[in-house]
């Protein structure tokens, strides 16, 4: 009898215990919303079933409660949906390289770790993978781009960094000056927005370090980057609303709206990614957005967002971290370690925006009145920041208002 295979089917997630008894003693690894898991066997315990998992490329055992778990219906078979796979790339993709190739026959545990089951899912992976590199012919980006294709990407109307005819023959196949005129100091609105602050720094920046540095915890800590962030931020600072993005199914996410920028000169972005105009179908994101892990990859709300920058700055145990973020800060640059740093008449402000395809969020922390704000938008075009003066400008009204009250 073929094994059966299982999603979790919980919000918060299920724990892998070392016995089918609830205790913290017995918690093994907390598996998110939608792992897959293969039944082994059933225990004397008539909810309790010996499981089997796959987490970090490691094969794990244990028990789980079945209540919290539902058939998987539409994976393929492990092995039949690589071979497929690796047919399909010697047709679309026959120049691949063969490590892209080795990284896909040996990648089976991160599949079925990530979600990346079914044919539909590998398709979608398979696409943004070969988009980004090439038909996986590419091993790193490339900023070599002609004229013409410079001015359709990156000029006036299509990009913020507005390239004009005059200027596109000569950065034409010029990696290093294309990528500072469009990341770097070239182009101060996006520079400030990445913290490229140093000539060269926007041929060097890449959202892919913080991937690296993902990997880096892992290795050191022993175990998955969002367990680290459960255990060390979002319980000890009671973060409920805020979970791993590491699944397309996620729980009470409004609609997400690609919309196009009011203003020609703004960054259209995501809207040119051929998305669709509305992100969630039949449930489910369009975009999985596991591909974001340590360079962005949770969900929250505004509440959580505004309690976490006060935390940061004013908890007892965080605060000295949020100071170093700040303090860290190249002369005459807006951005420390992960944070904007914008002084005010009336003290300063530490800010930071984030952004999927359909959504926007922008939070912020006053050191003038100690408080952090948050806010979030369903679409994409860009214009968040320009919320956060008007939302400090309500607070102060809110203790203007409420200190005669204290008298």
């Amino acid at each position: 009898m073929p094994q059966q295979v299982f999603r979790v089917a919980n919000t918060a997630g299920m724990w892998l215990r070392t016995e089918p008894v609830v205790s913290e003693v017995t918690k093994k690894v907390l598996l998110p919303k939608g792992q897959l898991v293969t039944k082994l066997s059933e225990t004397d315990k008539p909810d309790w079933w010996r499981v089997q998992t796959t987490v970090g490329g490691l094969v794990l055992e244990g028990f789980s409660n079945r209540t919290l778990l539902v058939a998987d219906t539409g994976s393929a078979p492990a092995p039949a949906l690589i071979a497929t796979t690796l047919a399909a790339l010697q047709q679309v993709a026959p120049r691949a390289r063969d490590i892209y190739l080795q990284a896909i026959r040996q990648g089976q545990p991160l599949f079925d770790e990530h979600g990346i089951t079914t044919p539909q899912r590998m398709a979608h992976f398979l696409a943004q993978a070969m988009q980004e590199t090439g038909a996986f012919t590419v091993l790193r980006e490339s900023m070599s781009y002609s004229a013409p294709r410079m001015l359709e990407i990156f000029g006036v109307g299509h990009h913020s960094a507005r390239i004009t005819e005059a200027e596109a023959a000569g950065l034409a196949h010029n990696e290093p000056a294309l990528a500072e005129r469009v990341y770097g100091l070239g182009n101060p609105s996006k520079a400030a927005e990445l913290g490229n602050t140093k000539p060269g720094d926007g041929f060097l920046y890449s959202d892919t370090g913080y991937l690296l540095a993902g990997l880096v915890l892992e290795r050191v800590a022993g175990r998955r980057y969002y367990e680290e962030v459960q255990s060390r931020v979002l319980t000890p600072f009671h973060l409920d609303q805020t979970s791993p993005a590491d699944h397309d199914d996620l729980a009470g996410l409004p609609q997400g709206y690609i919309v196009a920028p009011v203003s020609p000169a703004a960054a259209i972005g995501f809207a040119k990614w051929g998305l669709p105009d509305k992100m969630v179908a039949d449930g489910r994101l369009v975009l999985n957005p596991v591909y974001e892990w340590t360079g962005g990859g949770f969900v929250s709300t505004s509440a959580d967002l505004a309690r976490w920058m006060e935390t940061l700055f004013e908890g007892p145990t965080s605060r000295t971290i949020g100071k170093t973020m700040v303090a860290t800060q190249p002369p005459n640059a807006p951005y420390g370690l992960g944070i904007f740093v914008r002084e005010a008449a009336d003290g300063a402000i530490y800010s930071h925006p984030g952004g999927f395809p359909g959504y926007r969020t922008e939070v912020a922390y006053s050191t003038e009145l100690g408080v952090g704000i948050a806010f979030q938008a369903n679409h994409s075009a860009p214009g968040g920041a320009s919320v956060i003066p008007a939302l400090l400008d309500a607070v102060r009204t809110a203790i203007a208002i409420e200190k005669p009250k204290r008298k």
